[in-house]
């Protein structure tokens, strides 16, 4: 695929996705599949990928709990945002306040606005003296709010993490996290897989060889599951190349993350993939470096299947596929969980996972970010009623 740019996207949307916090084989000009250019496969890990892609593509989602406690209705809460000016975050409150609407909670949603000024803590305090019954993090991890959560803690406020990279549970600061599908049952697990996907992706696009650039954020807890389990599984292929590239929180507020991705092209001509972990760094980076270049013959992958970046996939214009979830899945997926807290259940896989998208598979038929196969909005009405 040849990546053709149409137009520039400010780094502010880069940023924004930071705080959240999920194709095709490639082909040269003379139109030879990876294989017939001498892909390697000594130990059969391309097979393998292809295999996992085609699985892939039909997608990991499971089912949204068939029971659970009846909504828990009258219940006020709060949902601290990472960021609504992230396109993520501001998906997830979205879909937060249809969930809570159905339960019948009156929800409040802070604006952690990327921690500025210590905002997640300072939405948790306004939680607890607003006399809240719970508390939804979205994108928060717990390290960052830890003195608020005890504090709501003993004020009797419930709490709950969603999209964190921690298991905020296990040490007793949050009521309880999302577990979010049967194999993965913590954040980090979910993260993790979400990296081994993306690199199951990228061998099968690369033919089994050839030399990938990775992106990956220092800072930013999110990531680093993400990342590592992306470098566990490109380990597998031993005719793959992994140049990573470290970006730091300042170069994406300047013009620093462009400048790295310019450089990186420029020491690596033969790079035939680009890795990074979260779609709003090809709006708001890689894309602009591309252009720049001159349109390099690489193919892009991203991350959660925003509705711009579909827009970039349909339009063959500078990203060639994602490793997609469903926010909205993630969103519901939290407040049943938050549910079943007042309730006083055990606390359940909610069943979200990861499909992979491309121009091909996949894409939405109208706008709008990726939506799951699965209806899990209609399995959470059915248990929330008490049917």
């Amino acid at each position: 695929m040849h990546v053709k740019v149409s137009r520039l996207w400010g780094l502010v949307a880069v940023a924004a996705l930071l705080m959240l916090l999920v194709g095709c084989g490639s082909s040269d000009d003379d139109g030879a599949s990876p294989a017939a250019r001498g892909g390697g496969d000594s130990s059969g890990y391309l097979a393998r990928a292809r295999a996992d892609l085609e699985q892939l593509y039909d997608g990991t989602d499971e089912q949204p709990p068939a029971s659970g406690a009846k909504a828990q209705d009258g219940k006020t809460v709060w949902l601290i945002s990472c960021a609504e000016a992230a396109e993520g975050c501001a998906v997830f409150s979205q879909e937060a306040k249809k969930a809570a609407a159905e339960l019948g909670w009156r929800m409040t949603v802070f604006d952690g606005n990327f921690n500025a000024n210590n905002a997640y803590a300072t939405g948790v305090r306004q939680a607890v003296a607003a006399r809240a019954d719970g508390i939804i993090l979205s994108g928060v991890d717990c390290d960052q709010v830890k003195q608020p959560l005890k504090e709501a803690k003993a004020a009797g406020v419930e709490t709950v993490e969603a999209n964190g990279a921690s298991d905020c549970s296990d040490n007793q600061l949050a009521s309880a996290t999302v577990i979010p599908a049967s194999e993965q049952r913590t954040p980090h697990d979910w993260y993790v897989a979400w990296g081994q996907h993306k690199a199951t992706w990228t061998i099968a696009q690369l033919g089994g060889r050839g030399k990938v650039l990775n992106f990956a954020l220092s800072g930013v807890a999110h990531t680093v599951p993400v990342d590592a389990g992306f470098r566990q599984g490109m380990d597998a292929c031993t005719e793959c190349e992994v140049e990573t590239i470290d970006v730091t929180l300042t170069d994406l507020s300047s013009n620093g993350f462009v400048q790295k991705v310019s450089d990186a092209l420029v020491r690596n001509p033969d790079a035939r993939v680009i890795v990074v972990p979260y779609d709003n760094l090809v709006t708001g980076g890689i894309a602009p470096a591309l252009r720049h270049a001159g349109n390099p013959d690489v193919d892009v992958l991203g991350g959660e299947g925003l509705e711009s970046n579909i827009e970039l996939i349909r339009s063959d214009s500078g990203q060639t596929a994602d490793i997609a979830y469903d926010t909205g899945w993630t969103a519901w997926g939290a407040a049943d969980t938050l549910n079943r807290v007042f309730a006083g259940e055990e606390q359940v896989p909610e069943g979200f996972g990861f499909t992979a998208m491309d121009a091909e598979h996949n894409l939405p038929e109208g706008r709008g970010a990726f939506v799951s196969k699965v209806d899990f909005r209609a399995g959470y009405r059915k248990v929330w009623a008490g049917s």
